[in-house]
Parts: structure tokens; sequence; C-alpha cells
């Protein structure tokens, strides 16, 4: 029983010491963590100049684009160009049957030569009313003669307005391409019936020049000025659906007058010299656009803290860890940069930490820290 009873207490007698050993250490383990300083890797900061490039969807159009329709009724004789083609301001494209149209410009000409010969005997009756005395011819008739010379010079009149009238009918039977573009397919065929009502014969795309709409973010159009004129420098880097990237030669005309509401972006317009008809009406590309930023730092992503309430970085301040609020701007690869928030000559913390180091006193380890950027 007395040996039952020495055991028991050896034990109790274990337990107290170990469970003291175990309050010392919570006590004191705190304070020699806390006692040691962080130590961190650290890079001064230095501004430099930036080359950002923005990417835009963009959507090929036409400038100009012709639905072709006949001006006159009538059958088609011939039909000169074939899809595809490649047509010039004023080339003829379609001819309509003649002969009806000639046919009322002769017969409007005639009329011309009548109502002419009609004008003259009036001319020549009224002046022998006009060279006779008052007495051998009286009032009415002296009337009745100019009243005669006015309608023939009415009706000569008229008939020229018929004949110019059939003159253009007749022109109308030839169809001439109203822009220089490229023809899509032509349905119509020789005998076919056509009139202004009915089908376009033809469709004329402009593809030289050509132009591209894309979608900037009101935010980057303000922040480069909503001007377009920064865009004008006469390349533009251009990636087609393919991966193929080209440079054209071109610029932005202008940006359209309103936001997008449902967007927040606004609509700008470039225009591009298309010789080899790469940019295809229709199509989807990419606008690239290298923005050269100057006096502005570049820091590596995972310096930055996101919070809550915005991005931040560590710096080393007078021999302690600081906490600062940072504005951001593109991102470059693995990089990001800094609109506002650094100084030249900040010792920013490369190596991570966390909020509740913030206020400590560091330890910059040895060789760390560099005057060198990026």
């Amino acid at each position: 029983m007395h040996k039952f009873v020495g055991v028991l207490l050896a034990l109790l007698l274990g337990w107290a010491v170990i469970w003291t050993l175990c309050l010392k250490r919570k006590h004191i383990l705190p304070q020699s963590v806390s006692a040691s300083a962080p130590e961190v890797k650290v890079q001064y900061l230095k501004p430099e100049t930036v080359t950002v490039t923005h990417e835009y969807i963009g959507h090929v159009e036409a400038i100009q684009s012709v639905l072709i329709h006949p001006y006159i009724s009538g059958f088609i004789d011939k039909v000169l160009v074939s899809g595809g083609a490649k047509v010039n301001l004023g080339d003829l494209l379609f001819v309509l049957q003649q002969d009806k149209y000639l046919a009322e410009v002769e017969a409007a000409e005639a009329k011309v030569i009548g109502a002419a010969a009609d004008l003259e005997k009036a001319r020549l009756y009224l002046e022998r009313i006009e060279n006779t005395s008052s007495e051998a011819v009286s009032k009415t008739e002296r009337d009745n003669a100019q009243t005669a010379f006015a309608a023939a010079e009415a009706t000569l009149a008229a008939s020229k307005a018929a004949l110019k009238v059939a003159q253009v009918n007749y022109n109308y039977t030839q169809i001439l391409a109203p822009i220089t573009g490229v023809l899509g397919n032509i349905s119509v065929t020789n005998g076919e019936y056509v009139s202004p009502e009915g089908s376009a014969l033809a469709y004329i795309l402009q593809y030289n020049p050509i132009r591209v709409r894309f979608s900037m973010p009101e935010k980057d159009f303000l922040n480069l000025g909503a001007d377009v004129h920064f865009f004008q420098t006469g390349e533009l880097k251009l990636r087609l659906a393919n991966g193929q990237i080209i440079t054209a030669n071109g610029s932005v005309r202008f940006a359209d007058n309103q936001v997008k509401s449902g967007t927040s972006s606004i609509d700008l317009f470039a225009d591009f010299e298309n010789e080899k008809h790469l940019l295809l009406p229709g199509a989807y590309v990419t606008i690239l656009y290298d923005e050269k930023i100057t006096d502005t730092f570049l820091i590596d992503r995972s310096w930055v803290s996101l919070q809550p309430d915005g991005a931040y970085v560590y710096l080393v301040k007078d021999g302690t860890i600081q906490l600062v609020k940072v504005q951001l701007g593109s991102l470059v690869g693995n990089r990001v940069v800094v609109d506002k928030g650094l100084q030249t000559g900040d010792l920013i913390i490369t190596t991570p930490v966390v909020n509740a180091d913030v206020g400590k006193k560091v330890k910059i380890l040895e060789g760390a820290a560099t005057h060198d950027a990026f």
C-alpha cells in the first residue's frame, strides 16, 4: 500500500514539473520571438520608362459599301463583270437592253425639232404684227400673237426637258461602278428582267483603305486625354484571327460622340492601308497599341498586398516596416506599373511579410538591397 502511494506521489510531482515548464515556455516564447527583428530583402526604387501594350478587340468595316440597283426597269443585255473582281469608279458593269430607251430619245429629239419650228413660226408672226400699224391690226390680234409666241417658247422648253429625261434614262441602261472596290457575288444573268424595286445586281466593298472600329474603356480614353491624336503615329499593330501580327499604316480618325452606357466604353474608328486585302470586312482583329509611360515605377506583382480597401506595398522607413497604399496601373507580364504612392529611393520589401510586422524594427539581409532597377 505504501509503495503504491509513493509511486502516485512521484507521478504527481513529475506532472507538476512538466506543467510549470510549459507555463514558463508559454510566457517566454512570444517575448523571444517578438524580440527578434524580421529579416527582409529590399529593392531601391527609381523611375523608368515603361512600354505598355494595350489590346482592344476591333471589327473590320468597309469605309464605303454600295448595293448596285438599276435606276430603270429593263432586261439585262450584258453582264461585263464577275464576282470577286476589282472595279474602279466609273467602270461599266451591266448593260440593259437599249432599243426602247433609244427610241424614246429619238422621239423626244423630234418633238424638240417640231417645237423649235413652231416657235420660229410664232416669232415671225409676232414680228409682222408688231411691224404693222395699230390701225390695221386689232389689239386682240396683237395679244393673240404674243400669247402664241409665249406658248411656243414653253412647248420648246418642255420638249427639251423631256429629251433630257429620255437621254438620262438611256444613259441608265449602262450601269457603272459608283465606287472603287471589290465585287461580291453576281446573281443576275443575261436576259433577266430587273427593276429599281427588285434585288440588288451586285455589292461593292471598298477594301483599301479599310476601317476598324474598336471599343476602349472610358477610363483608358480619359487617361489618354480624351483625344484620338495620341494614336496618330503612322503605325499600329494588328493581330489577325490566325495569330499573325501585322504593322499597318494607319491612324485613329475619330471617336464616337457618346459613351455606351451598357459597357462604359467608347468606340474609336481607325483607317488602315489594306493593299493585300488581309483585313476583310466583317472580321475581328486585335488592335495592339504601345504606350510609353515615363517616370513611373514597375514592381513585381508578388510584392503587392491586395486588401479590402485597395493595394498596398511594404516599405522600410526609418528602419521599420511600413504599409503604404498605392495606385496600380497597367500589367506588364508579371510586373505592374505603380501610378501613385511610391517615390524615388523608397526601399520596397521583396520578401513575404504580414500586417503584424508593421512598425517592427527590421533587419535587411546583407547584400539584399541594391540600387539597380530591374
